[in-house]
């Protein structure tokens, strides 16, 4: 289980803690859905494709490592690819954050909010999935979420 830890009450920035030790910071962009991280000494980048689209992808080194396309306009399903395996990023139900992760049509784990008033998330996926990949489908929901508070605060 991996815990993400914002910094500050008006911070983008966010740790993340598995089993109380610190593995990676992310910086997320306050203007655009955009962020990095850095893990074992690289540095990642997550970028949305443009202003028209929700599809996401990760880079090291430019050099792209996964992707994430949203599936509807409507609904926050996303596919992450990543070489030939393929997850999917679904919405437990609309009226709160928790949001399931599947593989091959079963549900492998979630990524949901530490509390209704924390910005904190925890993520539980097997370990089995490179923490690079964890980190991609963490801050795609993240920006999901970002996306229902810029909606709601008005």
């Amino acid at each position: 289980m991996v815990i993400a830890k914002v910094k500050g009450i008006f911070s983008k920035s966010v740790q993340l803690f598995r089993d109380d030790e610190h593995i990676a910071d992310i910086s997320i962009s306050s203007l655009k859905e955009k962020a990095s991280f850095r893990y074992q000494d690289r540095e990642y980048s997550i970028t949305k494709e443009s202003a028209f689209k929700s599809n996401f992808s990760m880079t090291l080194n430019g050099v792209p490592l996964a992707n994430g396309k949203k599936l509807s306009v409507w609904k926050y399903d996303t596919l992450v690819t990543v070489s030939s395996q393929e997850f999917l990023i679904k919405r437990s139900n609309w009226w709160n954050k928790n949001t399931d992760i599947f593989y091959s049509g079963r549900k492998i784990g979630a990524i949901k909010p530490k509390s209704v008033w924390s910005r904190d998330a925890i993520l539980d996926v097997p370990v089995t999935i490179p923490i690079e990949v964890q980190i991609f489908m963490l801050l795609i929901t993240i920006f999901y979420w970002q996306r229902d508070q810029a909606a709601t605060s008005g």
